[in-house]
């Protein structure tokens, strides 16, 4: 079973900064559409009132500010990208949230519908979580997500989705990879987080982990798919941990 969830310092960083950045954003837009308004009311003096020499003047003054609100533009601009990232990813381990487990779900069984295209899931969870939260502290513990969020990205390929659920479980999205591919993907995945103690501060766990995986077939919704990898990674965890099961 996974740990409870807690409000850890890294979550409220996490709440802060989105709060920060919508507001600095909401801040950019009202003061680029000023600096629009400004230059259309210099624009409409400088033309219908003004002589022409004067109008030039006014006229460089404007483009000036043009390029004042260019920049804001591409500051807003870049701003929205890293906001749109931040939304989606978990701030602890960079994988997405699980909010958007069902959405990739369905985008990949869309797919895996149109290109006759095979798909596999793999759910994940370290073994014994919460003994090492109860052991060492809740900020060791999240070192150990991070930790294992890194290790499942040395060996992932950059198409593989890796999406954190609560505590220390993931989910892991295979495009283009039948049962027996993920299988092996998989033993990749647990031979890599069991090869060596987790380093956290000046302490060394030793963590493993159990996994279950499934591939899309037609006729399974997500639902269906999802459950399947849940009861094999629970098999996994009832055969001794530290294993993956399939699911057929």
């Amino acid at each position: 079973m996974n740990a409870p969830a807690q409000l850890s310092p890294n979550n409220m960083w996490q709440e802060f900064r989105l709060v920060a950045m919508r507001t600095i954003y909401a801040g950019a837009s009202i003061v680029l559409l000023v600096i629009m308004l400004i230059n259309a009311l210099f624009a409409y003096v400088c033309y219908s009132f003004l002589p022409f020499d004067y109008a030039l003047r006014l006229g460089v003054s404007m483009l000036v500010l043009i390029g004042v609100g260019s920049m804001f533009l591409i500051m807003m601009l870049k701003m929205q990208t890293s906001l749109s990232h931040l939304t989606k990813t978990d701030q602890l381990t960079g994988a997405y949230h699980r909010e958007y487990l069902t959405d990739f779900m369905l985008q990949q069984i869309e797919r895996s519908s149109r290109d006759s295209k095979a798909v596999s899931l793999i759910k994940l969870d370290v073994d014994k979580f919460r003994d090492i939260n109860d052991r060492f502290g809740y900020m060791l513990g999240e070192e150990v997500i991070r930790e294992t969020a890194n290790r499942l990205r040395r060996v992932l390929r950059g198409q593989d989705m890796i999406i954190r659920d609560k505590g220390a479980a993931f989910t892991i999205i295979l495009p283009d990879t039948n049962l027996n591919q993920a299988a092996a993907a998989v033993e990749r995945i647990l031979a890599e987080i069991r090869s060596e103690p987790f380093k956290v501060k000046s302490m060394l766990v030793t963590v493993t982990a159990s996994a279950g995986v499934a591939q899309w077939h037609k006729g399974y919704d997500w639902g269906k798919w999802l459950e399947l990898a849940e009861d094999a990674m629970d098999l996994a965890k009832r055969g001794g941990r530290n294993r993956a099961k399939l699911a057929h």
